[in-house]
């Protein structure tokens, strides 16, 4: 999901950085983590859409998707920013496509 976004947010041309860490909620902690922090004018704001999924057992509210920082000031981030390569544009459409709906 990072190498997605971080595809699409560089063919929009906004700035940002990618990160490989930690995240800790509370006292549960990912060792080993991706995010997207955005900069510029959209400085503050992090990408994750992964954080929810890895602390589904956390009791308070965990952020999802694009939110400014400082709104959820008991999500702590540590890493460093990487270089990670765009997607092939096959694997970025097959990932990108929208899912038929199950009934």
């Amino acid at each position: 999901m990072t190498r997605l976004c971080h595809t699409v947010l560089s063919r929009e041309s906004i700035e940002h950085s990618v990160y490989i860490g930690s995240c800790r909620v509370e006292s549960q902690e990912i060792p080993l983590h991706f995010w997207i922090e955005l900069l510029g004018e959209h400085k503050g704001y992090i990408v994750d859409y992964r954080l929810g999924m890895w602390m589904r057992d956390v009791v308070i509210q965990v952020p999802h998707g694009i939110f400014k920082a400082d709104t959820f000031r008991h999500v702590s981030y540590q890493g460093e920013a990487i270089d990670i390569p765009y997607l092939p544009e096959p694997l970025f459409q097959i990932l990108s496509m929208s899912a038929p709906l199950i009934q």
